[in-house]
């Protein structure tokens, strides 16, 4: 009888130390006969602080920028035609090739236009030895005024006619009315041209434009000389750089969008007509509260941050987000400066953590993990 009831003591011992384990009591917290929370003295093992890595909100200078989608366009752009008819005798560029003002691209067949001015060239000499005497005999007094006003008036239309078959002659010739690259050769030696027909395009790329569209309710932050960067799917390497040129004065009533248009260097003729291209327009420079993207937790639409207080506690906050950069935030409300927010460990918080704060990138993933 005696063994059986301190079997059944036994039993009720290991039952009490169970119960208090699978609670997260220490052992005896439940007797009171070793301290604890049931005794005078005794302490309550409080929650583990949990790492954090933190930094101070300071305010930075931000560029507000616009982004649009673009085509380029060359600043002169023209199809090559010739002014005259006949044959063309010589084509004297190649496909693509760069020209300067005044270069002669293609020559007709130039043989009756010679002559032409040659027999013009040969009535203006004969105008002029008349003109010559008749202006001796008039100082003389041997011829009365209109015989000298006629072959003053001969030697003036003979002079017109050398001109003219000058100005002929030289449209025999097409040339470059600007410097620029050339497209594709449209004529060959032989070809028989009239006036209007394409002999091939001529563009200046020097210098491009990009005409671009901003929705009407940015109208007021885009103006000339802003700054703009282009980015082409055809060099996604590289960047090129620009600046607004001109902003339209009408807004297209069915899109409710205003056309700007910007210049951008174009040396190496990277470049080309009708290409599109990103825009980006730096708009404006202002004051802002920059945080690491990493300190914002989004919860659904909502974001919150965590703020740590003198106390060690971490208050979570909501927040109402701006601009996002590349690795960073701007916080617009929800957050004063120098309020030191959590920028890594936030993930594993709750309002009112303790928190341990240590130098960045020394929060233990594996005690995140844990803490989760």
């Amino acid at each position: 009888m005696k063994a059986r009831v301190i079997s059944i003591v036994a039993l009720a011992a290991l039952g009490g130390l169970a119960y208090a384990w699978s609670a997260g009591l220490p052992p005896f917290a439940a007797g009171g006969d070793r301290g604890g929370a049931g005794k005078p003295g005794g302490q309550a093992r409080g929650p583990q602080a949990k790492t954090v890595a933190v930094a101070a909100v300071e305010p930075s200078t931000i560029t507000d920028r616009l982004s649009a989608i673009g085509t380029i366009r060359a600043r002169e752009s023209i199809v090559v035609t010739a002014e005259a008819t006949g044959v063309v005798r010589e084509v004297l560029f190649d496909n693509g090739s760069r020209v300067d003002k005044g270069a002669p691209l293609v020559r007709l067949d130039d043989a009756e236009a010679r002559a032409e001015l040659a027999a013009a060239r040969a009535e203006l000499t004969n105008a002029q030895r008349a003109y010559d005497r008749a202006s001796q005999l008039r100082r003389n007094g041997t011829i009365a005024q209109p015989v000298y006003d006629e072959a003053a008036a001969a030697l003036e239309a003979a002079r017109s006619v050398v001109a003219l078959a000058e100005l002929t002659l030289e449209k025999r010739t097409v040339r470059a009315p600007f410097a620029g690259r050339l497209g594709f050769r449209e004529v060959s030696p032989g070809t028989y041209l009239t006036p209007g027909e394409e002999i091939t395009t001529l563009d200046d790329v020097s210098v491009v434009q990009v005409d671009f569209a901003v929705p009407e309710a940015s109208l007021s932050a885009v103006a000339p000389r802003q700054a703009v960067t282009l980015i082409s799917a055809a060099h996604p390497d590289r960047t090129f750089a620009g600046t607004v040129a001109t902003v339209g004065s009408r807004v297209d009533p069915a899109s409710r969008q205003v056309r700007v248009r910007a210049d951008v260097p174009n040396p190496d003729d990277r470049l080309r007509p009708g290409q599109m291209v990103a825009v980006d327009v730096a708009v404006q420079e202002r004051p802002a509260l920059m945080v690491p993207a990493a300190a914002v937790v989004a919860v659904g639409y909502q974001h919150f941050v965590f703020v740590v207080g003198p106390n060690g506690i971490a208050e979570r906050r909501e927040v109402r987000l701006g601009t996002r950069t590349a690795g960073e935030v701007e916080i617009v409300e929800g957050v004063q400066e120098g309020e030191r927010l959590v920028i890594e460990g936030a993930a594993k918080l709750d309002g009112g953590d303790r928190v341990e704060v240590v130098p960045a990138l020394a929060v233990d993933p594996a005690q995140t993990a844990a803490e989760s």
